[in-house]
């Protein structure tokens, strides 16, 4: 019931950025609505004595759904805004080469915008919501305490990222599964840490948020570097010249080697031992570990 409660108090927040996507009225409001359905899954995960039942599994194929509707224009969003800091990064001449890229980009936008919004006033995405039924769940599965499905979610989480920092020469692909771990980390201990030692929690999430800074920096560099490199554009299109927009990509691999050794610090800096016990502490319920 306590999960339920919370995911479905952290919906009800999301909802609330549904008219301010619709209309535009900042780019905030869709990466605001993001951050709660993700926080509505990382909930949703936790539920282990639902595993068996199939409202649960409809639960997160539908969130998952809602998610994943949002993605081309978050993308988009976040591409536009990095426009003039990229262009800073060339020449004059290459940047203003590519000066006619962000109307491209701005009318792609304007596209994916107005699809969601179709999405998002649509007879289908209501019913989507009605389907929604937190009580389904409430007399279902295993009964367990909130403190034991924090320990349960920790350990698990815990020994995936274990097995992931004993990788001592990460590739792109065990960095970016380390920032997906530590991201659900850092869900389960904002949602639960009430249960636990107030200064074992503090000192984990200040751990956690450091390393996903620069773990999450290389992400979006390397997601961006695969956009770009995936759009590399034509002689025909008159607003992009291809050799400005190659040169662009060329400086963006030189930052991203830079992100990675960053993210290959955070990763070196969770291994720590003092990252190990704080974690170690609330896994035993607030007690060191033995």
């Amino acid at each position: 019931i306590c999960l339920l409660q919370r995911a479905a108090d952290e919906f009800r927040v999301a909802r609330q950025y549904e008219k301010g996507i619709q209309t535009d009225v900042d780019t905030e409001c869709l990466h605001q609505y993001r951050i709660q359905l993700r926080k509505v899954r990382s909930l949703l995960s936790q539920g282990r004595m639902w595993k068996a039942q199939k409202p649960w599994t409809e639960l997160k194929l539908l969130f998952k759904d809602l998610m994943q509707r949002t993605n081309e224009l978050r993308d988009l969003d976040v591409l536009i805004l990095e426009v003039p800091n990229l262009l800073a990064r060339l020449p004059p001449a290459e940047a203003q080469a590519l000066e006619g890229w962000k109307k491209l980009l701005e009318a792609r936008r304007e596209t994916a915008r107005k699809k969601l919004k179709t999405w998002l006033s649509s007879k289908a995405y209501a019913q989507s919501i009605q389907n929604i039924d937190w009580e389904v769940l409430n007399n279902e599965g295993e009964a367990w305490t909130a403190q034991e499905l924090a320990q349960a979610a920790l350990k698990r989480i815990s020994k995936k990222l274990g097995q992931l920092l004993r990788t001592h020469a990460p590739t792109d692909e065990v960095l970016h599964s380390v920032r997906i771990e530590t991201k659900k980390l850092r869900y389960v201990v904002e949602a639960l840490g009430s249960l636990f030692p107030e200064k074992s929690v503090s000192r984990l999430l200040k751990m956690i948020r450091q390393a996903q800074l620069h773990l999450g920096q290389f992400q979006d560099s390397s997601l961006r570097l695969q956009r770009l490199q995936g759009e590399i554009p034509r002689q025909e299109t008159p607003q992009v010249d291809p050799f400005a927009y190659g040169v662009l990509v060329g400086v963006l691999w030189t930052e991203h080697a830079l992100e990675r050794k960053r993210a290959e610090r955070a990763v070196q800096r969770l291994r720590r031992a003092d990252f190990r016990q704080e974690l170690g502490r609330l896994r035993n319920g607030g007690r060191d570990a033995p």
